[in-house]
C-alpha cells in the first residue's frame, strides 16, 4: 500500500514538472498608456506570473520574446494604435490582452489677429483649438511684451494695444501653445503699424479753463483712476459688441496731437470727443461695473466702467451722473448726461477705452466683441 502511494505521488510530481496537468493560464500585469504624443517613442511594461513566450502585434507588426518581464519601446502614429499581447507558458496555456493607445498630434491652433493698425489702436488675437491635444498653457506676446490671455473651452482671446506715438514698423506677434505632453507649438505673425501723420492742434483755452489743471488736481484724478484699475475684474465680463455711447459729431479725434497754448507741451488726445447737446443721454458701451462716479476739476462729471479683463471705458465732462460706484450696468444703460464740466470748452462726451490702463482708439471697438 505504501509502495502504491509513493508511485502515485511520483507520477503526479512528474506530470506537474512536465506541465501535463497545468491548466492555469499565466497571469499578466501591464503598464500601457492610453494617450501618448504622436511621432514620439513611448514605453510599455508587461509582467507575467511565470516565464512565457510573448507574442506581440503592434499595428499589424508581430514580434516574439521569451522572458517573464517584457519591456518594449514603441512609436505612436496619430490616431488609434492597436497593441495585442499574448503570453504562452510551457504547457501551451495562453493569455491575450488587447490595448488601444491613442497617438495625439501636435496642436495646430487657428489664429486670427489684427494685421494692420494705426498708433493707438487696440490689438485683438483670437485662437481656436481642436479637442486634441489638451491645451495646458497659451502665451501671446506683442513686440516682446506679454498680453493677457483669456481662455474658454476650445478658444482663447488676447488683448493688447499699440501705444500712441508709435513709429511706422512691423510689430512681431508670437503665439505659443503648450499641450498636455509639454510640447510647445509657436506661431509667428506681424502687426503692421502706421505712425500718426496728423499735425499738432493748438488749443487756445482761456486762463479760467486752464486754471483747473493744477498739479494737485491732476494727482488726485490719477490716483482715483489707479485705484479703479487696481480693483478691475480679472476675466472679461462682456459678451456682446461694444456700442457708441452718444450719437454725436466728432469734435476731436483719438490721438490728435495737441498743444494747450503756444510753447506748451505736446500731448495726444486719449479719447474720442463726441459733440452733442447738453443733457443728451450717455449710454454704457457694454456691460460693466461702476468703479468711479463723481465730479472732478479736470475731467468734470466722470464715470468709469470696469468690463473685466483689463478693459475700462471712461466718460468725461458729464452734466449729470445717473449711476453710483458699485452699480452693475447693462450694455446701453444710461450712465449720465452730456455736459461741459471740467476742462471743457463746450458740451461733448470725451470717451476713452483703455486696455491694461493704455488708451486705445474707442471707435475701433464699436460693433465688435473683440477689436
Amino acid at each position: 500500500m505504501l509502495a502504491l502511494l509513493a508511485l502515485t505521488l511520483g507520477f503526479y510530481s512528474l506530470a506537474l514538472s512536465q506541465g501535463w496537468l497545468d491548466r492555469a493560464a499565466p497571469g499578466l500585469e501591464a503598464q500601457v498608456p492610453n494617450r501618448v504624443p504622436a511621432g514620439r517613442p513611448y514605453k510599455i511594461f508587461v509582467s507575467a506570473s511565470e516565464p512565457v513566450i510573448y507574442t506581440t502585434s503592434y499595428n499589424g507588426r508581430a514580434s516574439e520574446a521569451v522572458t517573464q518581464n517584457l519591456r518594449l519601446t514603441l512609436n505612436a502614429r496619430a490616431g488609434e494604435n492597436r497593441l495585442v499581447v499574448t503570453a504562452t507558458d510551457g504547457a501551451d496555456n495562453a493569455t491575450t490582452t488587447r490595448y488601444t493607445v491613442t497617438g495625439v498630434p501636435e496642436a495646430r491652433p487657428r489664429v486670427r489677429a489684427t494685421e494692420t493698425a494705426v498708433a493707438g489702436d487696440p490689438v485683438g488675437v483670437r485662437l481656436g483649438f481642436a479637442a486634441d491635444p489638451k491645451i495646458e498653457e497659451v502665451a501671446v506676446t506683442l513686440d516682446g511684451s506679454p498680453l493677457r490671455v483669456f481662455r474658454s473651452p476650445g478658444r482663447a482671446v488676447a488683448l493688447g494695444s499699440v501705444p500712441l506715438g508709435s513709429e511706422t514698423r512691423a510689430l512681431p506677434l508670437s503665439v505659443t501653445v503648450t499641450d498636455e505632453f509639454g510640447r510647445a507649438t509657436q506661431l509667428e505673425r506681424e502687426v503692421t503699424v502706421s505712425a500718426d501723420p496728423r499735425a499738432v492742434e493748438l488749443l487756445n483755452l482761456s486762463p479760467e479753463v486752464l486754471s483747473s489743471s493744477t498739479p494737485e488736481n491732476r494727482e488726485l484724478e490719477e490716483k482715483t483712476l489707479a485705484a479703479a484699475y487696481a480693483r478691475g475684474f480679472a476675466q472679461p465680463r462682456w459678451r456682446q459688441p461694444f456700442l457708441l455711447p452718444v450719437k454725436g459729431e466728432s469734435s476731436s479725434s483719438f490721438g490728435d496731437p495737441r498743444q494747450y497754448g503756444p510753447g506748451g507741451n505736446i500731448s495726444r488726445h486719449q479719447g474720442a470727443d463726441l459733440a452733442a447737446p447738453e443733457g443728451t443721454p450717455i449710454r454704457a458701451t457694454n456691460t460693466g461695473t461702476v468703479r468711479v462716479a463723481g465730479f472732478f476739476s479736470i475731467k468734470g462729471g466722470l464715470v468709469v466702467l470696469d468690463h473685466g479683463g483689463g478693459v475700462f471705458s471712461l466718460y468725461f465732462h458729464q452734466s449729470k451722473i445717473r449711476v453710483e460706484v458699485g452699480d452693475e450696468v447693462r450694455r446701453g444703460q444710461v450712465v449720465g448726461e452730456v455736459g461741459t464740466t471740467g476742462l471743457s470748452t463746450g458740451p461733448h462726451l470725451h470717451w476713452e477705452m483703455r486696455v491694461n490702463e493704455v488708451a486705445t482708439n474707442p471707435l475701433e471697438w464699436v460693433g465688435k466683441v473683440v477689436p
